[in-house]
């Protein structure tokens, strides 16, 4: 008796996992279409500008490709998995709740009023995340500029042959 319990949970068991990943897959593969969609169109923007628009120094060809690799992977980090952790977390507190109001209902309205402080933590670590991100962002930006002026000026040395002179 005890083994054919076991077997009825089984399908179950194998049932959660099968649907998250499926969840995961599709929620990714959307991320990436948007993420590459959204490269594309940025990538025209950037062919239909003036050309006083290039000769901003904050502008400059390193600083373009480095803020095009890293602003839309910022959007497929926001979009993707989080996204299915949101649904995933949503779904299974909302479920925890019905389960707790009816095994025991005041027990539950416990529960209930720590969900604004959990919300508020959450909030602050958003805050914290966003502040450090757009800091990294900007040194990346800086990076990625200093690469493109110095491989610019590698390509001028080479063709000047004073290559031995400078090094």
């Amino acid at each position: 008796r005890r083994a054919s319990g076991y077997l009825l949970c089984t399908p179950g068991c194998w049932h959660r996992p099968s649907l998250t990943l499926f969840q995961v897959y599709c929620i990714g593969l959307m991320s990436e279409s948007f993420t590459n969609r959204l490269r594309i169109r940025f990538f025209k923007a950037l062919l239909r500008q003036n050309l006083e628009f290039f000769d901003n120094p904050s502008n400059s060809i390193g600083a373009l490709t480095t803020r095009l690799a890293t602003e839309a992977n910022s959007v497929k980090d926001a979009t993707g998995t989080r996204v299915a952790t949101v649904i995933q977390v949503g779904g299974w507190n909302g479920r925890r709740l019905i389960i707790a109001f009816q095994a025991e209902w005041r027990l539950a309205l416990v529960c209930v009023a720590c969900i604004p402080f959990i919300v508020i933590g959450g909030i602050i670590q958003m805050w914290q995340v966003t502040g450090t991100t757009k800091g990294v962002a900007k040194l990346y930006e800086a990076s990625g500029k200093t690469a493109a002026e110095s491989i610019e000026n590698i390509r001028t040395v080479a063709s000047l042959g004073t290559r031995e002179s400078v090094l």
